[in-house]
């Protein structure tokens, strides 16, 4: 339910493609398996601001940090004005499997 409210929040900030969704093992093999999709989205927000709204999505979902109750799990990978000024999150990278098959 976390993951289908967010996809919709996201669809409402702009033009947005998501990938797939992939089940993905939890990391550590503790807890349950994440659901993993990718998105590219046109919006006009600042980093900054799109941060924060990622960030109070996790908040209302419940999740608790850190812990391994994770109702939610937002990651800004990259941005830019255009695929060819892509610039990459560097507490991202490298980027782990779960994040490059989406």
């Amino acid at each position: 339910q976390h993951f289908q409210a967010a996809q919709q929040c996201i669809s409402t900030w702009g033009e947005v493609q998501f990938s797939p969704i992939y089940i993905i093992p939890c990391r550590d093999g503790i807890g349950e398996n994440y659901w993993n999709s990718a998105c590219l989205l046109q919006v006009e927000m600042t980093v900054e601001e799109m941060l924060q709204q990622l960030k109070q999505m996790e908040v209302d979902s419940g999740r608790v940090r850190p812990s391994h109750q994770i109702s939610l799990d937002i990651d800004l990978i990259a941005w830019g004005s255009d695929l060819s000024q892509m610039q990459f999150n560097p507490k991202k990278l490298p980027l782990a499997l779960d994040v490059k098959i989406p």
